[in-house]
Formats: C-alpha cells, structure tokens, sequence
C-alpha cells in the first residue's frame, strides 16, 4: 500500500483490490466465470459477464459507509456517474485509489475497461485491473507510461464522502 496521497475512500477500495491480488483472484473453469467473478458480479448478472467494473465496485462497497456511486458493471457508466458527481480529473497526477478508464473498439462507443490506480511515480502509473487478457485473467498489477497510456478516457477520484 503506498504510504501517502490519495483520497481516503479511494485508499479503502485499494485495499480491498490489493487483497483480492493477495488472495490470487481470478477466473476459474471457463472465461468470465468462477467464485471471484461471481462475487464482483454481486448479483447484478449472472457468469459468465465481463467483470472489471464489476470488480472496481467491489472495491469501493467495502468501505463500512459502503459505495458512493451505484454499483455497475459497465466501466464507462462508472466513469458517467463520476463525471455527474464532478469527480472526474482535469490534469495532474492520479493518486492511489483513483479509478482508470479506457474505451474498446471506438472512442465514443460504449465498451470500456477500468481499474484502480496503486500508485504513479517517476511519469508510471501503476494499476490493479480484473478482467484483462486472456482466461484465466487473474486480478494483477500493469503499468503504464504517463502521457501516452493507449485509450485512455481519464481518471476519476472519489473524495472522501
């Protein structure tokens, strides 16, 4: 866990993504299913789904006050409701519990993908992410250069609500 910055139900929901990557959380017996998924799913839909927001929401509802935003599975419909709530970041430097927010196939299409941001130092940003690359996709750490992270939509910050 990074020692200092970031907002503190953003540093809450890292925890909480950290100790999913502690406990080797992952897809088991077939793509976009298992425990795991099915957990970060919370009944929204039934596996096999895509679960990366999923798996951020999850994180974010640990915290004792529970999530601040709706619980979705859908990345880009966190991204909106953090764009509603003003929470989304013009510029700087992500900090750690920040979420992440890129677009698949077409820029001003509906699929994404997100994750939490661990830490960013030195121009990397580094990130905890569900659901990325091929079965079995585990919950693992990834890094990215600052500045030229391939589709990226932004960061958004929970503040501390």
């Amino acid at each position: 866990m990074p020692a200092t910055r970031g907002s503190p139900r953003g540093r809450a929901a890292l925890r909480a993504a950290i100790g999913e990557l502690q406990d080797n959380a992952r897809e088991i017996g077939a793509n976009n299913s298992g425990r795991y998924v099915e957990k970060y799913l919370n009944g929204v839909m039934p596996a096999p789904a895509e679960w990366c927001a999923g798996f951020v929401s999850w994180c974010f509802s640990q915290h004792a006050a529970g999530i601040p935003f709706k619980y979705h599975l859908g990345a880009r419909n966190i991204r909106q409701q953090f764009k509603q709530k003003g929470w989304l970041l013009e510029g700087g430097e992500p900090e750690p519990g920040d979420i992440i927010v890129w677009w698949r196939d077409q820029p001003d299409g509906w699929k994404g993908h997100i994750g939490l941001v661990h830490r960013c130092e030195n121009g990397i940003v580094y990130t905890i992410e569900g659901n990325r690359g091929n079965f079995p996709a585990y919950v693992r750490g990834f890094d990215y250069v600052l500045g030229r992270i391939d589709r990226l939509l932004g960061f958004g910050r929970v503040p501390d609500v």
